[in-house]
């Protein structure tokens, strides 16, 4: 397997708690992770697929978005792919 395809199987073992239908909330996990760009990328894009009807703006217990922990953790890429999905920064 390549190494995006065994990060992206790290990411479901590390999520397994966590109803995957349930995929904002998942959503705002992976943004967080430690994983490489290329597989935390990889994942978000996948469940931002429009068929998934993920709410961008969805929060955790603690308030934070996706796109705050993406900022939080500076990662750009992450940050910059939700906000061309749609994803309101405000």
């Amino acid at each position: 397997p390549t190494r995006i395809s065994s990060e992206l199987l790290e990411l479901a073992i590390h999520f397994k708690d966590i109803e995957f239908a349930n995929y904002s909330q998942l959503l705002i996990g992976i943004a967080g992770s430690t994983v490489s760009k290329e597989g935390k990328l990889a994942m978000i894009e996948l469940l931002l697929h429009p068929r998934l009807k993920v709410d961008l703006s969805a929060s955790d217990q603690f308030g934070e978005t996706a796109l705050s922990r993406a900022v939080g953790l500076k990662d750009c890429d992450v940050a910059g792919l939700l906000l061309r999905s749609g994803v309101n920064p405000n």
